[in-house]
């Protein structure tokens, strides 16, 4: 149903967003993706991603790389809004170290090895469980209409109660993110 299935859409996507521990800190919006419906003389739907600003008036507002976007809530067919990054990373990587110490033991001691070896099932398992867990819930994720509204998208903007009348909305920026920024 949804073209954008899966992983995040890029890697800006990716760098902006913090991680669950920080994300009741986070002063901006979660990034969304939206995939507009098709029109009668375009092909392909189109898509846009950017951090969610607000939504009011029965409009997203999408703060995209080079703009800001007004969607209509009409012309929505889908979306997905991205809290926080997933931990999976972390995961496989605490897995692996958690198995490295019996096998190094295990070339060091062949006598013993199967003992060695056997240690580290409970560390590849439950590690492997963990990392599958998080990289494959979408516990970090609203998605309309499959499971949200668009309303449930509201206190995930940068202005859920809407943007201050006095504020020019052209103004905002993403942040700069260094390329070898996390």
């Amino acid at each position: 149903m949804f073209a954008l299935a899966g992983c995040l859409p890029d890697r800006l996507a990716y760098k902006y967003l913090p991680t669950a521990y920080n994300a009741g800190k986070f002063i901006r919006g979660g990034w969304i993706v939206v995939e507009l419906k098709q029109k009668k003389d375009l092909a392909p739907d189109d898509i846009v991603s950017g951090e969610l600003v607000s939504f009011q008036d029965h409009k997203l507002f999408i703060l995209g790389t080079r703009q800001m976007n007004v969607i209509p809530d009409s012309s929505v067919h889908a979306a997905k809004l991205y809290m926080y990054k997933t931990q999976a990373g972390v995961f496989a990587i605490l897995t692996i170290i958690g198995i490295i110490p019996g096998v190094i033991a295990a070339i060091a001691m062949p006598e013993n090895a199967t003992f060695f070896l056997m240690m580290g099932i409970l560390p590849l398992v439950s590690g492997t469980v963990f990392t599958v867990t998080e990289a494959t819930t979408r516990r970090n994720q609203l998605i309309f209409p499959e499971k949200n509204s668009l309303e449930d998208f509201i206190k995930f903007s940068r202005f859920p109660q809407g943007i201050s009348p006095g504020l020019d909305i052209q103004q905002l920026k993403l942040p700069e993110l260094k390329q070898g920024s996390k």
